[in-house]
């Protein structure tokens, strides 16, 4: 038995959503709450003939999916910032003020 199992309504297909999450992520894809959504329905629709009608997946539905498993809704950027070009000589006046500090103590 699942660990979410008594959490939600359809087990097998959340295991199946969450699996294709993961795979989407694997891939480098962004899953916003709209696709999971589109996902939930499209396995509900395939999984369980003649229940859609017992499956709403609302706005906030996606975000206590994943909360239940444990998975954090983040856009994934490609790039950070840019370091500043005295990066170097801040870290290195940084790491000195630093070891004047704990001389004194």
């Amino acid at each position: 038995r699942l660990p979410y199992a008594g959490h939600c309504k359809f087990p097998d297909m959340e295991e199946l959503l969450f699996e294709w999450v993961q795979e989407q992520r694997e891939d480098g894809h962004g899953v916003h709450g709209k696709a999971v959504r589109t996902k939930a329905s499209e396995l509900i629709k395939t999984m369980y003939s003649g229940v859609e009608g017992g499956f709403v997946a609302s706005g906030g539905w996606p975000s206590q999916f994943l909360k239940r498993h444990h998975l954090v809704s983040r856009r994934v950027t490609s790039t950070g910032q840019a370091l500043p070009v005295n990066a170097a000589a801040q870290a290195a006046k940084f790491m000195d003020a630093t070891a004047a500090e704990q001389a004194r103590q």
